[in-house]
């Protein structure tokens, strides 16, 4: 989606006359994502085995998901 989004916008922006044409497709793309991000919930995520437990109460101890954590336990 933000790829399409990107593309258009880049397309359209090209040509003075369609440039708010794209910015409107940005932000409509912008809109699409944050209620996708408000429908999903939040999963608690295990950075040995990477799986995901949803649907689950959230353990106020865990602290959000660390990409050079994650790093460490990663199995190659």
């Amino acid at each position: 989606m933000v790829v399409i989004a990107g593309a258009a916008f880049l397309i359209l922006a090209a040509n003075p006359t369609t440039f708010y044409l794209g910015v409107y497709i940005l932000i409509g793309a912008a809109i699409i994502d944050a209620i996708i991000y408000a429908m999903v919930g939040k999963v608690t995520v295990c950075y040995k085995c990477r799986s995901e437990f949803r649907d689950r109460p959230l353990n106020p101890e865990h602290e959000a998901f660390e990409l050079a954590t994650a790093e460490k336990y990663r199995q190659v």
